[in-house]
């Protein structure tokens, strides 16, 4: 073998190995992105947003309703919203601050955007951050959050609670 032939060789080798180099670092880089991705989601789906776990006066989801969303027709009947508490429905907390009062909230939290649970003794609560809010008027009592909950206009018909249009 000449030496012009041993280096074109070597030359061959070299960028074979720097191919196989570079293949395995995007390979790990690629891998790292995947994990670190289903880690994210992972701690995404961890935490209650289950109001009921308190065994205090909260429901979660009426029949129909899937989490994240609101069924089609009536949200919730008025029988089953508490005098002085609530119910989640979906991605809205519904309350019956008085007697025949109802209003409903997103149950987004101003401070991070984390569903917050039904309310228990008249407050509002996100379990994450333990932000708090009035079931009055969704005002911030306390915590992270900055601001109250955001208002969302529902009207009572025949005992139906249905979102305004």
């Amino acid at each position: 073998m000449t030496h012009q032939q041993k280096s074109a060789e070597d030359e061959s080798h070299r960028a074979l190995a720097g191919e196989v180099l570079r293949s395995s670092r995007r390979q790990l880089l690629c891998g790292t992105g995947v994990a670190a991705i289903a880690a994210v989601l992972a701690a995404c789906g961890t935490g209650s947003g289950d109001g009921a776990k308190d065994g205090g006066d909260a429901k979660t989801n009426t029949p129909g309703s899937t989490s994240g969303s609101q069924p089609a027709g009536p949200l919730a009947t008025l029988a089953e919203v508490p005098v002085g508490g609530g119910i989640t429905v979906g991605d809205l907390v519904i309350v019956q601050p008085t007697q025949g009062v109802v209003k409903a909230y997103s149950r987004s939290c101003p401070h991070m955007h984390n569903p917050v649970d039904a309310p228990k003794d008249g407050v509002i609560t996100c379990p994450f951050h333990q932000s708090k809010f009035k079931v009055e008027d969704g005002s911030r009592i306390s915590g992270p959050a900055t601001t109250g909950l955001t208002e969302v206009k529902v009207t009572v018909a025949d005992g139906k609670i249905t979102k305004a249009a």
